[in-house]
This record gives C-alpha cells, sequence and structure tokens, in this order.
C-alpha cells in the first residue's frame, strides 16, 4: 500500500526564553484543571461501568465490568488475569470482546505469550482488532519481522482500514528508514480522515523523531500534549524532541511531567529504574 504525505510543515513557534514564564505558568494551571476534571469524569465512568453491568449480563459486558473494577482498583492484576484465563479456557474462548480485552491486559503486563494466545487461541479467525493487537504483542517482544507478517496478514483483508494502517505505522516505526517515512505518510492520512487525535498526534511525532526531524517531532508532540495532558507518549517524544533541539530546559520539564502525570509509562518506569539504580550506586560512596 502506498501512501502520499498531504500535510504541509508549520513554520517553528518562536524559542524558548524567559518571557515564556507568564504563558508556562497559566498553562500549567490549565493542565491542572484539566487533570482535576479528566480525572474525576474517569472515575464516574468506571463506577457506572461496575454498578450497572449484572453478573447476569453477556459475556462481552463481564469482560469490560472486569476491566473496569481492576482499573478501579477493586481487583488485583493476578486476579484479572486468573479471571480472564478461566473464560478463555472455557467457552468464552470464542468471545472476541473477551479475548481482546485479555489480549490487552497482558500486552499491558508485558506477557507478550498470554497475550499472542488470546489473539489466536480461539475457534475461528481473529478479528481486526485481535490481529492488530497481535502486531503490537510481536513488536513489543521484539520480533519485527513476524509483526510485519501478521500486519501484511491484517492488510489482506483490511486493506484501507484504520487498523491496517496503523499496525503498517507501527512496523514501520520499528524498522525505521524508509519504512518509517512511510509511518509518517500514513499518520498524516489518518489525520486528514479522522482527525488530529492525541494519539495520532503522537504517533506522528514518534515517526518524525524515527526520522530524524525535530522540529516537526516537537510540533506534534506539543500539539498531542495540548489535547491531553496525560499524555505520556506526547511528554515522552517531547522530551526527546525537545533535547534534540538544545532545548534542555523544555525537556526536564516535559520529563518531570512524564513522570507525575504517567508514572506507568514505560520511559517513566525505565527512567525511575535507572534514577533508583544510581542511588543505589551513589550511595556506596557516602
Amino acid at each position: 500500500m502506498s501512501y502520499t504525505t498531504i500535510r504541509t510543515k508549520k513554520k517553528e513557534r518562536g524559542a524558548e526564553g524567559g518571557g515564556e514564564k507568564v504563558e508556562n505558568d497559566s498553562s500549567s494551571r490549565r493542565r491542572r484543571r484539566s487533570l482535576s476534571t479528566s480525572s474525576s469524569k474517569k472515575k464516574k465512568k468506571k463506577k457506572m461501568v461496575t454498578n450497572d453491568i449484572q453478573d447476569s449480563a453477556p459475556q462481552p459486558l463481564q469482560a469490560i465490568k472486569l476491566l473496569a473494577t481492576l482499573r478501579a482498583g477493586k481487583c488485583t492484576p493476578e486476579d484479572a488475569k486468573a479471571k480472564f484465563a478461566e473464560w478463555l479456557s472455557g467457552d468464552a474462548s470464542s468471545d472476541l470482546t473477551t479475548r481482546a480485552l485479555a489480549a490487552a491486559l497482558a500486552l499491558a503486563d508485558g506477557d507478550f505469550v498470554s497475550a499472542l494466545r488470546a489473539c489466536h487461541g480461539g475457534a475461528g479467525r481473529p478479528s481486526a482488532e485481535l490481529r492488530a493487537l497481535s502486531v503490537q504483542a510481536l513488536l513489543a517482544a521484539d520480533r519485527p519481522e513476524l509483526a510485519e507478517a501478521a500486519a501484511a496478514d491484517l492488510a489482506s483483508s483490511d486493506d484501507d482500514g484504520a487498523l491496517s494502517s496503523l499496525a503498517a505505522a507501527w512496523v514501520g516505526l520499528a524498522l525505521g528508514g524508509r519504512r518509517a517515512e512511510e509511518a509518517r505518510e500514513i499518520y498524516a492520512e489518518l489525520a486528514d480522515r479522522f482527525g488530529a487525535s492525541p494519539r495520532l498526534s503522537a504517533g506522528a511525532a514518534a515517526a518524525a523523531l524515527r526520522c530524524r526531524d525535530w522540529e516537526a517531532a516537537e510540533r506534534s508532540a506539543l500539539d498531542a500534549f495540548a489535547k491531553d495532558v496525560k499524555s505520556g507518549d506526547a511528554l515522552c517524544c517531547a522530551a526527546a524532541a525537545a533535547a534534540h533541539l538544545g532545548k534542555h530546559a523544555a525537556s526536564g520539564r516535559h520529563r518531570g511531567q512524564l513522570l507525575s502525570t504517567a508514572p506507568g509509562h514505560p520511559m517513566a518506569v525505565a527512567a525511575a529504574a535507572m534514577e533508583e539504580a544510581f542511588d543505589r550506586a551513589a550511595s556506596a560512596f557516602t
């Protein structure tokens, strides 16, 4: 599938300076209000799901309720994984929603084998969503060649679909080179078709980073962050782009925001682990 770049570059906004302090303070207040409002809304939605879905509800709704219960902190990840495993070993193995949620939970936990088993272990051909999840699992397991084959299989039945396009972009980011340029084109095309959502803008930022276009990466990352102040991917890309541009103060600010607003993001977890390891090593000399 060929893609054509359809977005033109905008002029880079002004360089950092002391005159940004008032604007940054105002932006910080807006972000804090947005975070508070977003957190409150999410809590209400989780409570609504856990309260309104009864135990006698159909299997897909039961799977959604279990995930909401986990997100609300009312059960442990181990209990949730055990329940999904129980369902998938029985009649629910044919339910695509249950399999997709089980795969997503396993993938988030770094259990790539269980994620792939959920994607392909049931009866019948996996749905487009399950095959897209399998692409993610293979990439996370550092098997881009298998992910490329899985993405091609998805494209064979979903040639012009958003999922197959996203899967091709994910693989392009992993492979780099010409494929990374194709990923940029894909994100631009999807943004034109569906609007530049925070996730698409963050993806465009990652693709620009892969292509070493630091200015475009920063613009896309900040655009994503403006739309979703809890986007760990946007903050991660913004920090990397700012560092490459020599904006070290901005890079440090973005890293701090990443650690505070998205502590579960892989880069935040890795950074926290490295800081802990450094502190342990430094303690030997104090």
